[in-house]
């Protein structure tokens, strides 16, 4: 299954980016197509997060216009890629990663 996963990342990371990471480890681990951003769609789930969707409709024609938009399309994933080399990469993840076990690892008796 192809999914898109949408989440307005905040500066400083929360628990709701770290479940959308989580999550598209998880899919991606059990055999689904997981995007972060729109590319290779069409998709057959797109997932909201961390949104305030008052409209699911409206979501849906901005996601639609958005694929249609190649341009913007474009820019998004340019942004995205920066985003991700900046905050997700392979280096900044295991850093990460190792800072929060380590903290874990102080709080337990």
């Amino acid at each position: 299954m192809r999914v898109l996963l949408v989440n307005n990342f905040v500066r400083h990371g929360s628990g709701v980016d770290r479940m959308v990471r989580l999550e598209q480890a998880f899919l991606s681990a059990h055999g689904h197509d997981v995007a972060a951003r729109l590319s290779g769609g069409p998709f057959d789930v797109v997932h909201v997060h961390n949104t305030v969707p008052l409209d699911t409709t409206a979501t849906a024609q901005r996601v639609r216009a958005l694929w249609d938009d190649r341009p913007a399309r474009d820019a998004m994933r340019r942004a995205a890629r920066t985003a991700f080399e900046e905050r997700f990469c392979t280096d900044v993840f295991g850093r990460n990663l190792v800072t929060a076990l380590e903290q874990l690892g102080r709080s337990r008796p």
